[in-house]
């Protein structure tokens, strides 16, 4: 499925971004993304959002800050399409992840992406908040740019938090989201073989 690798003699590894890039098309086929599931998937990402803001503040170069700056000016311009700004945000976020130096943490938080991206068209605002989404990530990339682990994580941690209310306030939006995840959550349990 593309989740490991094996190498002969060497062991498992975690498969490379393509691969697991190609295991998430057949994961997305079988599986229908349910508000919980977003709200799982938020509290994943936000674990290693919080690490990875922390850990470019350390080691950014110039270069690096550069690069976050000028994906920040690419996501604050009006006329950017909803569809493209959300693609800059994420390219913002994987560079930050990026910058750490552990591909594991960039394996997985690019396929993160990839199922929260299926379901932002039913949890972000349109149009999208452009000022809010300004605030939050200028506050991420000043810290980055000043050396200052705590405040990168802590901008982080209020961008982190608002995007969960976001994803709690859409799955309370949508008609029987709560009733269609239970039957979701009771079926899993009967394949499981436990009562609920």
């Amino acid at each position: 499925l593309g989740l490991v690798r094996v190498r002969r003699g060497l062991g498992m590894f975690v498969g490379d971004r393509d691969s697991l890039a190609g295991c998430l098309k057949l994961a997305r086929t079988a599986m229908v993304v349910t508000p919980r599931d977003l709200t799982q998937f938020a509290d994943l990402r936000s674990a290693l959002e919080h690490h990875g803001a922390r850990r470019a503040a350390e080691r950014a170069t110039e270069t690096d800050v550069a690069e976050l700056e000028a994906l920040c000016d690419e996501m604050d311009r009006p006329d950017l399409p909803y569809e493209e700004a959300i693609g800059v945000d994420f390219a913002f976020h994987r560079k930050l992840i990026e910058i750490t130096g552990n591909e594991l943490m960039l394996n997985v938080i690019s396929v993160l992406q990839q199922f929260i991206g299926e379901a932002m068209p039913q949890t972000m605002p349109r149009p999208r908040d452009r000022s809010v989404s300004r605030r939050l990530h200028r506050a991420i990339l000043e810290a980055v740019r000043n050396g200052d682990a705590d405040a990168a994580e802590r901008a982080m941690r209020e961008h982190m938090e608002v995007t969960r209310a976001r994803l709690q306030k859409a799955a309370g939006a949508r008609p029987g989201a709560d009733a269609r995840s239970a039957r979701i959550e009771r079926a899993a349990a009967a394949r499981r073989g436990i009562d609920r």
